[in-house]
């Protein structure tokens, strides 16, 4: 199985791959981008752009000031999640293709060509077809908070909006792609329930 969840920072998706990892035998691969980036792309980010891994507040405010480090973390990020999809037989990872087009949308839709962002959404889509199952979690008013871990936005207004988001992305480009993964939405807090929900679904 190659399977990735999507979505918003703070909703439990970690939680979820290391229950997933533990219930189906599937290794769990973080492609967070600390994780996922090589030393090469790393040492080009900051020579350029001053980037030093800080996490998700850190590349908003790079990509408020240098409009082409959006350009180029969002591609070397892809491109990486894309290696892993393609050359592992099976895994469980933290984020997918499609998490990448929501991110580049919402950091530098304003800053580049209808053709750049086609371009980018159609090298996502490509990837995105290798999947075997893509769990969608949505921002449900029944989370008790938005943990800040001092990288992400503890922010309910702001997910809830990155959360929208990714459902406008997902039904207009990647839902209608033919031979894409199976895909199941979580939009409620109750783990036990989540956990319940997926054993079925990665089952059936």
């Amino acid at each position: 199985m190659k399977i990735a969840l999507s979505g918003p920072s703070g909703l439990g998706k970690t939680t979820l791959c290391k229950f997933i990892q533990k219930e189906f035998g599937v290794e769990w691969k973080s492609v967070s981008a600390g994780d996922l980036l090589n030393e090469q792309d790393k040492a080009i980010l900051y020579e350029r752009y001053g980037y030093s891994g800080t996490g998700h507040r850190n590349v908003i405010a790079l990509s408020n000031t240098y409009p082409r480090f959006g350009e180029d973390f969002q591609q070397y990020v892809l491109d990486r999640r894309i290696e892993l999809i393609l050359n592992h037989s099976g895994f469980v990872i933290d984020r997918s293709p499609l998490d990448n087009v929501v991110y580049m949308l919402a950091q530098n839709g304003h800053n580049v060509s209808e053709e750049y962002i086609e371009s980018f959404m159609n090298k996502a889509i490509n990837a995105y077809r290798y999947l075997t199952h893509l769990i969608m979690i949505k921002y449900s008013n029944d989370i008790t908070q938005i943990e800040d871990n001092d990288s992400r936005i503890p922010n309910r207004y702001y997910q809830r909006m990155i959360s929208d988001l990714f459902q406008a992305t997902y039904v207009r480009n990647f839902a209608s792609q033919i031979n894409g993964p199976k895909v199941v939405t979580i939009d409620f807090w109750d783990l036990d329930q989540r956990k319940s929900l997926l054993r079925n679904f990665l089952s059936s």
